[in-house]
């Protein structure tokens, strides 16, 4: 399971690249992607998706200044034809900023 540092408050993305597990669909076409985080106090802040081709896919989170500090847990969905798998799940160390973004009150999560 991957660990990594992640101060609240910044934007977080991320440019992916879909690679089939056996059995799974070939590529991105007709899947669904829904991508979450939940924090520590087990509040879940959704990322907006978007599939750029057959294989690669981005998601943002603008506004992670509500994250609780502390283990996060973050994976991806993926849904086609009512199957439903998900990428590993990935353990995010949700640190403390000093300085509020000033987008939090204007930009979705």
């Amino acid at each position: 399971m991957q660990i990594f540092d992640f101060k609240k408050g910044s934007s977080f993305g991320a440019t992916c690249v879909y690679t089939p597990d056996s059995g799974g669909p070939t590529d991105l076409t007709g899947v669904t992607i829904v991508s979450s985080v939940r924090d520590s106090r087990g509040f879940a802040y959704n990322f907006t998706v978007n599939v750029i081709d057959a294989t690669h896919f981005s998601l943002i989170c603008y506004n992670t200044q509500p994250w609780y500090p502390g283990t996060a847990f973050w994976d991806i969905q993926f849904s086609k034809n009512g199957t439903v798998f998900y990428s590993d799940t990935v353990l995010i160390n949700v640190l403390n900023n000093v300085t509020v973004n000033p987008i939090a009150t204007t930009e979705p999560y």
